[in-house]
């Protein structure tokens, strides 16, 4: 009987060694299945290289950067040091934002995030890093997600890779992150 309780192999009753070895192919084609996800999760923070590095927030027309850029930093890395600011130094959820205008509400806008990866990061790491690591986390976990969904479908692990693949290095990047 093998770690699930049936019988081996369609045996009637469980052979000596064979489970572990049944067990062992499993796992080689886990791992491998794994493996192929990892080889899509590298080649996209290799893409998004420029875009990571240290101490530069990529912003929509800069000249130094390899890419366009977009305005979503522009506009989302000033919620989220707002955001973070509040926690992390005054202790409160920002509420208000007084910046904008004469003020504007700021928590009831959802696309400022108030509660959100970014805002807890920004306490830790600085609201550059925040950013950059929240979209990388985000974009990370929704090719896992891909992955997992195809494999359900019993697609092989080199499709599914490649369907994880296909989400991050699709629209969502080309529009958000324009690179």
């Amino acid at each position: 009987i093998d770690w699930s309780g049936h019988f081996c192999a369609g045996e009637a009753r469980p052979i000596a060694g064979r489970c572990s070895i049944d067990r062992l192919d499993r796992y080689r084609s886990r791992a491998a299945s794994l493996g192929w996800l990892l080889v899509a999760l590298v080649l996209l923070v290799w893409r998004l290289a420029p875009f990571l590095a240290p101490g530069v927030l990529p912003a929509r027309g800069d000249p130094n950067l390899p890419f366009p850029g977009s305005d979503l930093t522009p506009q989302f890395a000033p919620f989220v040091k707002i955001a973070s600011d509040a926690l992390w130094k005054h202790g409160i959820i920002a509420f208000w934002n007084p910046l904008v205008l004469c003020g504007a509400p700021f928590f009831e806008t959802p696309q400022t995030g108030v509660i959100s990866l970014s805002t807890l990061l920004g306490g830790l790491l600085g609201y550059v890093a925040a950013v950059k690591l929240s979209m990388l986390i985000h974009l990370m976990a929704g090719m896992i997600g891909v992955f997992i969904f195809a494999r359900r479908l019993n697609t092989s692990s080199v499709c599914a890779a490649t369907g994880a693949l296909l989400f991050g290095l699709g629209g969502f990047l080309f529009d958000h992150f324009n690179v």
